[in-house]
C-alpha cells in the first residue's frame, strides 16, 4: 500500500510540474497575445486614418472636378472663353488653393492644368 501511495504521490508531483509549465506557457501566450492585440489596434487605427484621408481626398477631387466642369461649360458659352478673351499675361504665379504652394507661371501652360507637387490638387492662377 505504501508503494501505491508513493507512486500516486510521484504522479501528482509530475502532474503539478506539467501544470506549472502549462500555466507559464499560458501566461507567456497571453502576453504575446496582448502584444499582437496592441499591434493589431495600431494597424486598425492607421487603416481608419487612411480611410478618412482617402474619403477627404475623394471629396476634394470631386469638388475640383465639379469646378472644372463648370469652367469648361463657361468656355462653351462664348467663343472667346470667359471674360473678354484676354488672359493674365505671361508673368505671374500658379498657386495651390489647398496648401498655398506657389510656383512661377510657365507661358503656354495654364495653371488650372498643373497639379500641386505637395498635395496633388489642381492649381489656380495667382
Amino acid at each position: 500500500m505504501e508503494k501505491v501511495i508513493s507512486n500516486i504521490m510521484g504522479n501528482i508531483e509530475q502532474i503539478k510540474c506539467v501544470y506549472d509549465e502549462l500555466l507559464e506557457e499560458i501566461k507567456f501566450l497571453r502576453g504575446e497575445n496582448a502584444q499582437l492585440s496592441l499591434q493589431a489596434q495600431g494597424f486598425s487605427d492607421l487603416l481608419d486614418k487612411y480611410e478618412k484621408e482617402n474619403i477627404n481626398l475623394q471629396y476634394k477631387v470631386s469638388e475640383y472636378e465639379d469646378e472644372i466642369k463648370r469652367f469648361r461649360e463657361g468656355i462653351g458659352q462664348d467663343s472667346r472663353g470667359m471674360g473678354d478673351g484676354v488672359g493674365l499675361g505671361p508673368s505671374g504665379y500658379c498657386k495651390c488653393p489647398n496648401c498655398d504652394y506657389t510656383v512661377s507661371h510657365d507661358v503656354g501652360v495654364p495653371c488650372n492644368q498643373q497639379i500641386c507637387p505637395k498635395c496633388g490638387m489642381l492649381m489656380i492662377r495667382a
